[in-house]
C-alpha cells in the first residue's frame, strides 16, 4: 500500500467549481438525494477513510471488495472484478482497482496528489489489472481537475476512469442506512442527527396535528403573550402552574406557531438524553418542546441529575438559536430547583423566562371557557341550563383550562347536576371529580386505564395480550377485548392515541419484532392521578401495582415509608418485601444501577433501608467504593454504613482529589463522610499537592478549550476546588497559602475572560420571533360573552 502519510499532502486548488455530473446511473442516483446535508470526513483518519469507501463500493455494487494489507500496495487500496458500474451480467467482466486519498483537512483534491500513481496504474494496465480505475477521495473535485484526472488516467492505459468525491460519498452515506451501520462513526460527523431527527420531527408534528382540535379552542392570554416575549428575548421559556392549568396547551401553540411560520424543525423531547440526540448544532433554529421535565406527576430527582449534565449544552444550543419550551408542575419544579446546578444555566434563575400559566385575567377565563363549552360536544340543552353559571365559574380559584376543556366534553359532566355548588365544585376540585369520573367508567373502561397505568403511562397499541395484561384486566371484571374496545370509545376524551415517544422506541425489548408505532396514554396526566388515588384506596389493587409496574416507573411513583413526597404512593412495612423483590430483579429489568441508588437515597425510609440490609445487603454493598455520593451520605446520616465501606469511598474520593483535582472530598455534601481528623489530613495533602499543580490544570483548560460549552461551567470544577481549598485553609490559619489561592482565583478570572473572547456571542435574533398581530391580546368584553353560548 502506498504511503499513507502522501496522501494527506496535497495542496489546496483555488479552482473551485461546481462537479461534473457524474455518468454512472447508480451514482447520479444517490449524488441526487438531500444534497444540503455533508459530513466531515476529514476527523475520519486515513483507515477509516478506506474501510468506509470499501463499505460505500460494496453497498453501491454490491461487488467482493478486496483489501490490500498496510504496506506497499503498488498503487492499490481496494480491488475487485465485476460487469461494470451498470451490473449487466451480459457485460464482459472488467479488473477494478480502487485507490483512496484522504485529506487529514477538508479542502479540493490536486492533481500533484495524482500524478505519482500514473506510473503504477501503467503497470497494473500491463498486467491486466487495471481495466477500471476507480478514485475515491474526500476531498472536493472541481469539473476541470475530474476531466483532468480522467484525461491523464486514461492515457495511461485503462479503458474507464471513475472519480468520487466528497460530494459523492456524502451522497451515499445520507441514502444508505446499512452503509452507515457498517461504518457507525460517521454518526458523530456532522449533520446527520438531520437524517436521524426527521421521524423526531415527523412525530412532533404528527402530535400537533393531532392536537388541531384543542388548538382551535385556543385563547391567547397574558402566559401566552409573557411566553412569547421570553422566547423572542431570551430563547427559552419554563411554564409553571399546577395540573391541568393549560401548560402543554401554550407549549403545543407555541410549538405549531414556530413549525407553520417559522419552518422550525420542531422537537417533542421527553428526557434530556433525546434532547441531546436531537439537538444539532449545525442545524440553527430548532424548536425543542420539552413536557413535564423534572417528573410527569411528582419529582424525579434522576431526571434533574440528567439535566444538570446537559445545562452547558441547553445553553450553548440556546446561544446558536435553538429554542426551547419546558413546562413543569410548580411544585415538582420547586423540588427540583435544590438539586439543579442553576449556574450552569442563569435563565432557570431568571423569572423573565419562567411563566406562572395560572395567571389567567378574568377576560382570558371568560373567553377560554366559552369556547370550550360553545364548541365542544354539549347539547344545546346543556348549555342553556349552564350560561347563568358559567361567570361564577370564571371566578373559581384556581381556575383551570384542562378543566374548562373538560367541562365542554359530555363524558366528564354526565353525572353532573347543573346547579351553581356542583359547578363550582366541579371547577374547583378536578382530581376529586375524575375520580368519580373514573368511578363511573364501565369495568371495561376502567381495565382499560389500569393497563395504561401498570405500563408507565404508555400502553403499547395494538395491545400484547401478555399474562400480565389479562390478570391486570380480570382484576377489574374485564378481559383484553373489551378493555380494548373500551379504549376506542374513550378516545380523546379521557384517553389520546399518539406516536410512540422516543424513549419507547428506544426502550423496546430486544425480542420484539419491531418498536411501537403508537401508544395509548391518558389526555391528561390529572387523570393517572386520580386512577393512582383509587388504587391506594384498594389494598389488593395496590399489591398487584406494585408487583406488576415496571421497576422504571415504580420507582419515581411510590415512596417506601412515609416521607413527605408529595404526589407519591406511600408503601407500607406489610409490602416491602415485595419492593426488595422488585429491585432485586433490577438487573434483568436493564435498570441502571445509578436510578437504583438514587431510589434508595431520595425514596426509601430509614426502616426500609434496614430491612433491605438486613434481607439483601449486597444490594447496597455491592456498589463498594463506587457507591453514589448521595447514598452513601444517606446511610452515613442514618448511622447504616459500615466503617470499612466508608473508609473505602474516602481512600477513593481523596484519591480523586490529588490525582484528578476532583472536590467532592473537600465539598458537600461528599466532605460529610469524612471525620475532622481525616479532613484536616486531607486539606494539608491539598495544600501541599494540588495546589501547586492548580497553574497548570488552568495551562491546560485553557489549552485544550474547544468552544463548546460556555467558560463558567467549563471551569466550574476548578473554580470550585480552588474556592473550596481557599475557605478551609483560611479557616484552618494556614495563611501562607491564601496569597497563592487569591492569585490563582484571578487568574482563574482572566482565564474566564479570555476564553469568553473565543466563545463569543450568537448576534441576537431579529426579535421578530413570534411577533405577529394575530398573537397580540384580543378584548374578549365583559360576561356577556356567554350570552350566545347556546345558540
Amino acid at each position: 500500500m502506498a504511503s499513507k502519510r502522501s496522501k494527506t499532502a496535497d495542496p489546496p486548488n483555488s479552482d473551485i467549481e461546481e462537479a461534473k455530473p457524474l455518468r454512472i446511473v447508480a451514482i447520479d442516483s444517490v449524488v441526487a438525494a438531500l444534497p444540503g446535508l455533508t459530513f466531515n470526513l476529514s476527523s475520519l483518519g486515513w483507515k477509516a477513510f478506506q474501510d468506509l469507501c470499501g463499505s460505500v463500493l460494496r453497498q453501491v455494487l454490491q461487488q467482493v471488495i478486496v483489501p490490500f494489507p498496510e504496506g506497499p500496495d503498488a498503487g492499490r487500496d481496494l480491488a475487485f472484478e465485476g460487469h461494470g458500474w451498470s451490473q449487466n451480467p451480459t457485460d464482459a467482466r472488467r479488473s477494478f482497482v480502487v485507490q483512496c486519498k484522504f485529506r487529514q483537512t477538508p479542502g479540493t483534491l490536486g492533481l500533484s496528489v495524482v500524478k505519482p500513481e500514473l506510473p503504477k496504474i501503467r503497470r497494473l494496465h500491463a498486467q491486466g489489472r487495471c481495466d477500471t480505475y476507480v478514485l475515491m477521495t474526500n476531498g472536493r473535485v472541481t469539473a476541470d481537475s475530474e476531466q483532468e484526472i480522467r484525461r491523464l488516467v486514461l492515457e495511461a492505459g485503462p479503458s474507464e476512469c471513475v472519480v468520487l468525491g466528497g460530494d459523492y460519498i456524502d451522497a451515499a452515506i445520507r441514502e444508505n442506512p446499512p452503509l452507515r451501520a457498517l461504518v457507525p462513526r460517521v454518526y458523530g460527523l456532522g449533520d446527520l442527527s438531520q437524517i436521524l431527527d426527521q421521524r423526531a420531527y415527523a412525530q412532533a408534528a404528527a402530535l400537533l396535528a393531532a392536537s388541531h382540535e384543542a388548538l382551535s379552542k385556543f385563547v391567547v392570554t397574558q402566559p401566552y403573550q409573557k411566553a412569547i416575549e421570553a422566547l423572542n428575548r431570551h430563547g427559552f421559556v419554563l411554564l409553571l402552574g399546577p395540573p391541568a392549568a393549560g401548560k402543554s396547551m401554550i407549549a403545543s401553540s407555541l410549538a405549531m406557531s414556530a413549525l407553520d411560520q417559522w419552518r422550525c424543525p420542531t422537537v417533542k423531547a421527553d428526557s434530556p438524553d433525546l434532547f441531546i440526540s436531537h439537538w444539532n448544532p449545525h442545524e440553527p433554529g430548532q424548536f425543542f418542546w420539552i413536557d413535564d421535565a423534572f417528573g410527569t406527576t411528582q419529582y424525579q430527582l434522576r431526571l434533574a441529575d440528567q439535566w444538570n449534565r446537559v445545562l452547558p449544552q441547553l445553553r450553548a444550543a440556546i446561544e446558536r438559536r435553538t429554542r426551547v419550551v419546558m413546562t413543569s408542575r410548580d411544585y415538582i419544579w420547586k423540588a427540583a430547583r435544590e438539586d439543579l446546578k442553576l449556574s450552569d444555566f442563569e435563565p432557570l434563575e431568571s423569572s423573565q423566562v419562567i411563566v406562572d400559566v395560572r395567571a389567567l385575567s378574568l377576560d382570558d377565563r371568560r373567553q377560554i371557557l366559552y369556547n370550550h363549552v360553545r364548541y365542544g360536544d354539549q347539547s344545546q340543552s346543556f348549555r342553556r341550563r349552564v350560561k347563568p353559571l358559567l361567570e361564577g365559574a370564571c371566578r373559581v380559584e384556581p381556575f383551570l383550562p384542562e378543566v374548562a376543556r373538560r367541562f365542554g366534553d359530555q363524558r366528564f359532566t354526565q353525572h353532573l347536576a347543573l346547579d351553581s355548588w356542583s359547578v363550582r365544585f366541579f371547577f374547583s376540585h378536578p382530581v376529586e371529580h375524575l375520580r368519580d369520573v373514573v368511578r363511573s367508567l364501565t369495568s371495561d373502561g376502567r381495565a382499560a386505564l389500569a393497563l395504561i397505568f401498570v405500563s408507565g403511562g404508555y400502553l403499547k397499541a395494538p395491545l400484547e395480550r401478555t399474562s400480565d395484561q389479562i390478570e391486570t384486566v380480570a382484576l377489574f371484571g374485564s378481559s383484553i377485548a373489551g378493555a380494548a374496545r373500551a379504549l376506542n370509545e374513550l378516545r380523546d376524551s379521557v384517553v389520546s392515541l399518539v406516536p410512540a415517544p422516543g424513549k419507547i422506541r428506544q426502550n423496546v425489548s430486544e425480542t420484539a419484532a419491531e418498536p411501537p408505532q403508537s401508544v395509548w396514554t391518558y389526555r391528561h396526566p390529572t387523570i393517572g392521578e386520580a386512577f393512582r388515588q383509587l388504587i391506594a384506596d384498594d389494598p389488593e389493587l395496590l399489591r398487584i401495582y406494585l408487583a406488576g409496574t415496571p421497576l422504571s416507573s415504580l420507582m419515581f411513583e411510590i415512596s417506601c415509608g412515609t416521607l413527605g413526597i408529595k404526589g407519591a404512593m406511600v408503601v407500607p412495612d406489610s409490602d416491602f418485601p415485595v419492593i426488595l423483590r422488585r429491585l432485586r430483579e433490577a438487573p434483568s429489568e436493564k435498570l441502571s444501577r445509578e436510578a437504583v441508588a438514587s431510589f434508595l437515597a431520595g425514596r426509601c425510609s430509614p426502616k426500609f433501608l434496614r430491612f433491605v440490609l438486613s434481607e439483601a445487603p449486597s444490594l447496597i454493598e455491592g456498589y463498594g467504593a463506587g457507591m453514589p455520593v448521595r447514598l452513601a451520605v444517606r446511610l452515613h446520616e442514618l448511622g447504616l454504613m459500615k466503617e470499612d465501606l466508608r473508609l473505602d469511598l474516602v481512600s477513593q474520593w481523596a484519591e480523586l482529589l490529588i490525582v484528578k483535582l476532583d472536590p467532592r472530598a473537600l465539598t458537600a455534601p461528599g466532605s460529610s463522610l469524612l471525620t475532622l481528623r481525616e479532613f484536616r489530613t486531607l486539606l494539608a495533602k491539598a495544600e501541599e499537592e494540588v495546589v501547586p499543580r492548580i497553574p497548570d490544570r488552568l495551562y491546560s483548560l485553557e489549552s485544550h478549550y474547544d468552544g463548546s460549552e460556555s467558560p463558567d461551567s467549563y471551569l466550574e470544577q476548578t473554580k470550585e476546588l480552588t474556592s473550596a481549598l481557599r475557605q478551609e485553609l483560611e479557616e484552618a490559619g494556614r495563611e501562607e497559602s491564601l496569597d497563592t489561592l487569591d492569585d490563582l482565583v484571578g487568574d482563574i478570572d482572566r482565564l474566564e475572560e479570555e476564553l469568553a473572547s473565543r466563545y463569543g456571542q450568537i448576534e441576537a435574533d431579529d426579535t421578530d420571533w413570534l411577533e405577529d398581530d394575530r398573537y397580540s391580546p384580543a378584548s374578549v368584553g365583559d360576561a356577556s360573552i356567554f350570552s350566545d353560548i347556546d345558540q
